[in-house]
C-alpha cells in the first residue's frame, strides 16, 4: 500500500520533552502543530505497518528551514503515529528527505510505501 499527501503546513521541530509538577510533557506549540498536522493529514485506509520506505519533501516560504532536518522528520514521524497513517516509527527503513527553497507555499510532501 502507498500513501501520499501534501499538507499545507510549516515544518516544525520535534522538541525536547520538558519536566515539571513530577511529570514530563510536551510545549503547548509543539502539541498545538502535532494537532494540526493530524487534521489537515488525509486519513489512510489503515495504519500503514512492516517495512516502510519514506520520502518527504518540506518546503518553505522563506527559502530557509529553520528547524534543522533531523529534528523536523522526528516531528513528522510524531504527527503520522498520532494521525493513525503509521503504526510505528521504527518501522521505517528507508528515508529520503529534502527541502524545497523555491516555492512559495509552505508544507510537507510524504509519501510512504509498505513493502511486501
Amino acid at each position: 500500500m502507498i500513501y501520499h499527501a501534501t499538507i499545507a503546513i510549516e515544518p516544525h521541530a520535534k522538541e525536547r520533552p520538558r519536566f515539571g509538577a513530577g511529570r514530563c510533557y510536551n510545549s503547548k506549540k509543539y502539541t498545538d502543530w502535532r494537532k494540526r498536522f493530524v487534521a489537515l493529514a488525509p486519513k489512510a485506509k489503515r495504519p500503514l505497518r512492516g517495512s516502510l520506505d519514506m520520502t518527504v519533501l518540506f518546503a518553505t516560504k522563506t527559502g530557509k528551514m529553520r528547524p534543522d532536518l533531523d529534528n523536523a522528520l522526528a516531528g513528522v514521524a510524531d504527527a503520522l503515529q498520532d494521525a493513525g497513517i503509521i503504526e510505528n516509527d521504527r518501522d521505517i527503513t528507508s528515508l529520503y528527505c529534502c527541502v524545497d527553497r523555491a516555492t512559495d507555499m509552505a508544507g510537507i510532501s510524504i509519501t510512504i510505501e509498505e513493502k511486501e
